[in-house]
């Protein structure tokens, strides 16, 4: 049987469950936004109301190296939906 190479990643991704967590990646998203659009950044700062809704994750990516978060994406399940698709956010 072929066996696929396993590969060990700098980081680790997981949902966000505390609120702690969800301000860590607001705080990344004003961060990556901030490089852009300085003045669109600052609204940003605090968690959206989308991020806490019932079928949204939040996902965090966290440097294992330094434990550092590296990206935050949002998604939904829209399985039960009838709302259009949200996009995903670095």
């Amino acid at each position: 049987m072929n066996k696929l190479p396993v590969e060990h990643l700098p980081f680790t991704i997981r949902i966000v469950h505390s609120p702690d967590d969800l301000q860590k990646a607001a705080d990344l998203r004003r961060q990556a936004y901030a490089r852009h659009i300085p003045e669109f950044a600052e609204q940003l700062a605090a968690p959206e109301a989308a991020d806490t809704g019932p079928d949204t994750y939040v996902l965090l990516v966290e440097s294992k190296d330094d434990a550092q978060e590296g990206e935050r994406q949002k998604s939904r399940d829209d399985a039960d939906s009838c709302q259009p698709p949200l996009s995903l956010t670095a």
